[in-house]
């Protein structure tokens, strides 16, 4: 019965900093450090250009995660599917501000 995996059997680790810390940039670089594998220049760009690449990168690991977990491999981590998810989300939220932003200076 050990080979069985169930969301019951995992236990999530709790965060060690006070929420308000986790939206910081900071934080969100050092995720990403961690959870890709990207060159700190592509890992920092933080242009139109460099987000999209960021994210489609996100979206990679974050698939291949997918696959861990349903395939019940002992690689798989809900931390690091839970961070890459929440990064991803980050991420897109930050685009759409930037692309928003961009186009309020294009309109004037």
């Amino acid at each position: 019965m050990r080979d069985n995996v169930s969301i019951r059997n995992i236990k999530l680790q709790t965060a060690r900093l006070p929420t308000s810390f986790r939206k910081s940039e900071a934080i969100t670089r050092g995720d990403a450090a961690r959870l890709l594998p990207l060159w700190p220049r592509e890992r920092d760009d933080r242009s139109l250009e460099g987000r999209k690449k960021l994210i489609a990168a996100l979206e990679r690991a974050l698939r291949e995660e997918r696959r861990r977990g349903r395939m019940g491999h002992k690689a798989y981590d809900l931390s690091r599917h839970a961070a890459l998810s929440r990064l991803l989300k980050e991420e897109r939220a930050a685009l759409a501000s930037a692309n928003a932003s961009c186009r309020k200076c294009v309109r004037r």
